[in-house]
C-alpha cells in the first residue's frame, strides 16, 4: 500500500478540530476581502441563524473606497417575530462573536424567498450580490 498522500483543490476552506476532523467554513470564491482581511460569509451566516427569528441569512460583500469590500446581509425574519427586535439582537449577536472588520455595514429585512437561491436550494452568490449591491445604493440615494 502507498504512503502517498493526493491533494484535491476543491475551493473549499475549513481546519482541522481538536480531534482531527475536518470542519469546513466556507468556500474560497465567496471570502470578502475587508483592507486586507478575509471575511468568511458562511461564519456570518452561522452566527446569524442562532438568533431566534433569524430563519434565512446571506451575507455578500459590495465594493467600498476605503476597504476594498464590506459584509451586507439580506435577513428572513420569521412571520412570528416582531423584526425590529430580531434585527437588533442579531446587531448584538454579530458584535459579541464578530470582529469589528467582520460585522455587516448594512442588513435588509426581507421576506420569506428574498434570498436568491439556486435550483439545488442554495444561496445564488452571483444574485445575492446584485441584489445587496442594489439595496445598498437605495440606501445611499444613488439609484
Amino acid at each position: 500500500m502507498s504512503s502517498h498522500i493526493s491533494e484535491f483543490l476543491t475551493g473549499d476552506l475549513g481546519h482541522l478540530d481538536a480531534e482531527g476532523s475536518l470542519v469546513l467554513t466556507g468556500r474560497k470564491n465567496t471570502v470578502i476581502k475587508v483592507a486586507n482581511e478575509k471575511v468568511s460569509p458562511e461564519e456570518l451566516e452561522a452566527v446569524a441563524k442562532e438568533v431566534a427569528g433569524v430563519s434565512e441569512c446571506a451575507v455578500a460583500g459590495v465594493p467600498d473606497p476605503l476597504l476594498e469590500e464590506v459584509p451586507r446581509a439580506l435577513v428572513v425574519v420569521d412571520e412570528a417575530f416582531d423584526a425590529e427586535a430580531v434585527l437588533r439582537a442579531l446587531k448584538h449577536e454579530w458584535r459579541d462573536k464578530l470582529s469589528h472588520i467582520k460585522r455587516p455595514v448594512g442588513i435588509h429585512a426581507v421576506v420569506h424567498g428574498g434570498i436568491p437561491q439556486t435550483e439545488n436550494g442554495k444561496i445564488d452568490r452571483r444574485a445575492l450580490k446584485s441584489e445587496v449591491l442594489r439595496l445598498a445604493e437605495l440606501e445611499s440615494g444613488k439609484s
